[in-house]
């Protein structure tokens, strides 16, 4: 909103020239957020072990489907899908974090599935390499 060529400051500001742009708290917290854990090495791995996993599943529809219809229909669409980091958005990574921790057995599943069925070698790779970073 502060953008100076067409965002609402500069609207405000063609209106109201003396008019003073203060940031807003809520953004100011976010991004204080995001880089305290950006300072952390652990916090840093484990949010890419999170887009990880999302970049698996969300990279190939067999995979996705897999994971989504895996189980009885009925439930599978009432549960959360996955959801992607986001590198500034802190709620996005609250959504992404809580999605993968409502669907961590089905993930832990799906993966199993794809390790012992799957005919693609970088595939088997993979899933078990991601078996591993989630059951640490």
């Amino acid at each position: 909103m502060s953008g100076t060529y067409s965002g609402l400051q500069k609207r405000i500001n063609d209106i109201v020239p003396n008019a003073m742009y203060v940031h807003c708290c809520a953004h100011n917290l976010n991004l204080v957020v995001c880089d305290a854990a950006k300072s952390s090495d652990k916090a840093m791995r484990f949010f890419e072990t999170v887009q990880f996993v999302f970049n698996f599943f969300g990279g190939s529809a067999p995979r996705w489907a897999l994971l989504t219809l895996g189980e009885d229909n009925a439930t599978a669409f009432r549960k959360k899908v996955l959801k992607k980091v986001c590198a500034t958005l802190w709620e996005a990574r609250y959504s992404a974090v809580f999605a993968l921790k409502e669907r961590f057995v089905d993930v832990l599943k799906t993966l199993t599935v794809i390790s012992l069925t799957s005919k693609k070698n970088e595939e088997i790779v993979h899933s078990k390499s991601l078996q591993k970073k989630l059951k640490i």
